[in-house]
């Protein structure tokens, strides 16, 4: 599969359909195609009886042309967007379906549900795992209800609309969160490409609680706010830097922020169209591929979240 193919995960839910809309308008702004993947598991246990008492065995045949059906109908759906899409019935475990195809393909993406918790379907866990493990960057594309049950990020879109190109430049900016580990320097190298890829602003953000730090009981003489964020907006500069000699036709702003990274970053997705983090940042645990800022952001953010992964095997 060629490296410039998005790799989509669909179940048939409306989640899904979401996610394959984004990609599908994703892959007709940068010339690329789509790879759209479902697969399923028979289950082994817990099968319910008839009614003389036997286990209802389940027809593979019925669920592989329902799975089949539902990738044929995302094909359809590309299509109406003016997008090349191959599909792929698999049989397996979701998440380590498209974790082994991620390898092969320059971007991965799937749904989930918005402020309520992910949806319980194969998304719910999908999109709450897969880009801890992927081989690729993972977007997930948040799903919430609302303008008549149209998603937020198309509902300006006339009705009986497909996707556009527009659909993933609202704003025209792309916001990545950094805290100086390396890992946000993966989300920064990634914040660029997807800002020169989307003809958008990019901003970066490193957001720190500096009133922690002014309250310490062991300090002697309380650090300076203002000071800290002034260090720390300095720092950030440094870290940029390379950025801009790269990139100089970027529009970039550098910006140190007061506050919670969860909670910045989810502010500013109200007005970005990407939202990029790394998988894990400064002080995660070795054996914790999605930290607890990455996680919070996924919850919370109005806008696609990209999550640059440290998984290479």
């Amino acid at each position: 599969m060629s490296a410039s193919t998005i790799l989509v995960g669909v179940d048939g839910s409306a989640e899904s359909d979401h996610a394959l809309d984004w990609a599908a308008a994703y892959a007709k702004r940068t010339g690329a195609a789509l790879h759209v993947v479902s697969s399923y598991t028979l289950p082994g246990f817990f099968l319910p009886l008839d009614e003389e008492g036997r286990r209802i065995v389940p027809d593979d045949v019925r669920v592989r042309t329902h799975v089949e059906r539902t990738v044929a109908q995302a094909a359809e759906r590309a299509a109406r967007a003016g997008v090349e899409a191959t599909t792929e019935v698999a049989t397996g475990d979701p998440t380590g379906v498209l974790v082994e195809r991620s390898g092969d393909h320059a971007l991965a993406v799937v749904g989930a549900r918005g402020h309520g918790g992910f949806a319980e379907r194969l998304l719910g866990t999908v999109s709450a795992t897969l880009p801890a493990y992927a081989r690729c960057p993972t977007v997930v594309v948040p799903f919430r209800e609302g303008h008549g049950g149209a998603p937020e990020a198309v509902s300006d879109a006339r009705p009986g609309d497909g996707p556009t190109a527009d659909t993933v430049r609202r704003f025209g900016r792309v916001v990545v969160g950094v805290d100086g580990s390396p890992g946000s320097d993966a989300a920064m190298a990634e914040g660029a490409a997807q800002a020169r890829a989307l003809a958008a602003e990019l901003l970066v953000v490193h957001a720190l609680a500096a009133d922690r730090w002014t309250h310490l009981p062991w300090t002697p003489v309380p650090p300076d706010r203002e000071a800290l964020l002034a260090a720390a907006g300095d720092e950030l500069a440094s870290r940029v830097a390379p950025v801009r000699a790269s990139a100089p036709e970027l529009s970039i702003t550098a910006r140190a922020m007061d506050g919670g990274a969860p909670r910045a970053l989810a502010e500013l997705s109200e007005s970005a169209d990407l939202v990029v983090v790394g998988s894990r940042g400064r002080g995660g645990f070795r054996g914790l591929l999605l930290g607890s800022t990455s996680q919070a952001v996924l919850r919370s953010a109005h806008c696609p979240v990209l999550v640059v992964g440290t998984s290479t095997d």
